[in-house]
């Protein structure tokens, strides 16, 4: 082996040694992105997720002003509808459900076709509780709208 085989092999080790690098600094600035845009969708996230506690806190008030209204006599029918139209009324992105008590809020995360759904059911005058979270779940609001009508949802 002479002295042009050995400078052969050595520029080859550099070459493989120089694309490995370059591989490395494109793969950590690919993470380096997308940790970007995973802070930023996780802020967006837990910033509706504060908004719905702002939300809840004002509906909770709306309740206990409109519990202290409310006739002992009045049938429970009278009672979730009146409570519901009252909370619904003076909150943003609240709205009655289809069930006796129940309020559905919808607040959408900023940066995005997503939401946060939260039921909510209006308990009865004798608990000390004036509602509870029945469900909470992130939606998509693309997928929302595509629903088909025999309730399947439709996928791209």
């Amino acid at each position: 082996m002479g002295m042009g085989a050995s400078s052969v092999l050595i520029i080859f080790v550099i070459l493989c040694l120089t694309t490995f690098a370059v591989l490395s600094l494109m793969s950590s600035q690919s993470d380096l992105r997308m940790s970007g845009r995973f802070r930023d969708a996780e802020q967006d996230y837990y910033a509706a997720i504060a908004k719905t506690g702002e939300i809840l806190r004002d509906i909770d008030k709306i309740l206990a002003d409109e519990r202290k209204n409310i006739i002992l006599g009045e049938s429970s029918q009278g009672y979730y509808a009146r409570l519901v139209q009252a909370a619904v009324s003076g909150v943003e992105y609240a709205e009655a459900g289809d069930d006796d008590g129940l309020i559905i809020l919808l607040v959408p995360i900023a940066g995005g076709e997503r939401s946060i759904q939260t039921d909510i059911n209006i308990l009865p005058p004798e608990n000390e509780y004036r509602y509870s979270i029945k469900n909470r779940r992130t939606v998509s609001e693309r997928i929302m709208e595509e629903e088909s009508p025999g309730g399947f949802i439709i996928f791209d």
